[in-house]
């Protein structure tokens, strides 16, 4: 059986993980680690390009780095991003990738992993559930590999105040205090 490809696109992690703000969910101002995974069966695959473009809320920090699973499979053209959009989109131009791996029904893999921030723009409103869109071409492939990433949910702040009235020795007469906790 010989391995198919494939294309995974995920939000790994946010950096705040706190009560009003799960994993899955992110605020403004807020970096989330991004991993995109691209499965490739034995052979060779010409002017080969990986994108993946970030909805409204997002905007590409850095990279982090490629990983390939297997010096079995090679690329000729960059593992490095180039940015378009106004940074709210990614280009890996591959090249020619090949992978020589002698058993045709294991896929290698080669996986990126970059950083995002939540803009302070107006999709980024909280309730909205925000995704990255990952998008595989090379040449003789029909149709594009596709794959969207696990969804973030930006979330408003929630700061809670509390103030409380004080009164020195117990009795309104020994002096008042005001304590703001926020």
């Amino acid at each position: 059986m010989l391995a198919a490809m494939g294309l995974r696109s995920e939000i790994l992690a946010t950096e705040i993980v706190a009560p009003g703000n799960a994993a899955a969910e992110a605020v403004i101002g807020e970096l989330a680690t991004h991993r995109l995974t691209l499965e490739v069966p034995a052979g060779s695959l010409r002017d080969a390009i990986l994108d993946e473009v970030f909805e409204a809320p997002f905007g590409y920090v850095e990279f982090m780095g490629a990983e390939v699973s297997s010096p079995q499979l090679r690329v000729s053209g960059s593992l490095v991003p180039t940015l378009a959009g106004d940074g709210r989109s990614l280009s890996f131009t591959l090249g020619t990738v090949v992978n020589d791996d002698p058993d045709p029904a294991t896929a290698e893999t080669i996986t990126f992993t970059y950083r995002s921030v939540i803009r302070n723009v107006a999709a980024s409103r909280g309730g909205v559930t925000a995704v990255t869109a990952a998008r595989f071409t090379h040449a003789g492939l029909a149709e594009p590999l596709s794959a969207a990433s696990t969804p973030l949910v930006i979330v408003e702040p929630r700061p809670e105040v509390a103030a409380a009235i004080r009164f020195a020795g117990g009795a309104p007469a020994g002096g008042v205090g005001l304590a703001v906790t926020l």
